[in-house]
Order: structure tokens, then sequence, then C-alpha cells
């Protein structure tokens, strides 16, 4: 085999390697595109910052968040981003509730007892605390108050200490404001699972 033949066949394989390489970054490339429109779009990757959400969320955890077409439901955990206080600042993080009433149910709470449109729900989240504070900065829902058009009702899991629609910093939360549903703890991976 003289050198021209050797140079040929070279060539062929060094080609041959530079396509494969090409299609290796190609399919990376596409996949990365499919990544970001998915977790732009249709998911999003949110983190629980504080213990309002105890026991069924930690500070911390990282939640997958499912944020196309969605409509609230009651018991959904939600994430709600954007909505301000009485001074019409931003929360600085987004906030984790799990949605007790949809529009147009009553609410009300009397004896620390969640009722929905007159029946008592039943949860394992506790008591729903005194006031936190200065008690002029709660919504009275001692007599049955109805769920503003295209808002909900959300409370957190650890009551004692969540800042939620009780108080008139969070009041009735618009959908608007609402990111999507919680679906999957992703972080810390010993509790890695779907949220309930």
């Amino acid at each position: 085999m003289n050198n021209a033949t050797m140079n040929r066949d070279e060539k062929r394989k060094l080609t041959g390697f530079a396509a494969e390489v090409y299609e290796w970054l190609e399919s990376i490339a596409f996949a990365f595109a499919i990544a970001v429109i998915l977790f732009t779009f249709v998911f999003r990757i949110v983190s629980v910052s504080g213990p309002s959400m105890n026991p069924t969320l930690n500070d911390a955890d990282r939640l997958v968040v499912s944020c196309l077409f969605y409509e609230p439901e009651y018991n959904d955990v939600v994430i709600i981003a954007g909505l301000g206080n009485e001074d019409g600042e931003l929360y600085n993080e987004p906030l984790v509730k799990r949605v007790i009433a949809t529009e147009g149910q009553t609410v009300q709470i009397v004896d620390d007892i969640v009722y929905v449109d007159g029946k008592a729900i039943k949860d394992s989240f506790g008591a729903t605390p005194n006031f936190l504070g200065d008690p002029s900065n709660y919504v009275d829902l001692s007599t049955p108050t109805t769920v503003p058009e295209e808002c909900v009702f959300v409370l957190g899991d650890n009551r004692m200490v969540s800042r939620d629609s009780r108080h008139r910093t969070v009041g009735f939360v618009p959908e608007t404001y609402i990111l999507g549903k919680v679906i999957l703890r992703m972080y810390p991976f010993d509790s890695f699972g779907t949220v309930e």
C-alpha cells in the first residue's frame, strides 16, 4: 500500500470521527434546547424558604413545579410568585402554600377549625394559630367569606408560623400569581418523590 492510499484512509477515518463528534454535539445541543424549553414553559425548579410548610416540605427543599395550563384545585401545593405586601414591595422568595378553597367557595375559621362551604376540613396540619403579631394584620374570617373570582384561599401546613391568606399581606391570592403546582421534591435526594 503506497503513501497516497494511506493518507486517503486516514482522511476518511478523521472525517468519520469528526462526523461522529458533530452528531454527538448536535444531539447534546438539541437535548439542551428541549430542556430549556421544558424548564421555561412547562416545569420550574423552586426552593422552599422557611418552615411554613412543615412537615410536608422543609426549608431548602428543591421542588419541580408544573406550570402549563394549571387550574388550582383543593389540596394542591402551589407556588405563588410576584405577590406584593401592603407596601407594594414584592416578596423576595416565592411562597409555597396549600390551596384550601377556590373561587366562589366560602371560608370560615372558628375555634381553630377551618370551614369550607360550611364543612370543617379534615387535615393533619394542625390548628390555626393565635395571631402572630398585631391582630389587625389578619383578615376577619369569623363569618363565612366568599373567595373572589379567579382567586384562591391558601394556608401553610405549619399553620402556627405560616403567613398565608389569613394575613392581610397575602389575602385571597389571584390565580395570575400562581406559578404552578408542586409535583415533585428532587432535593434532598433521600426525600425524592411526589408531593401530596
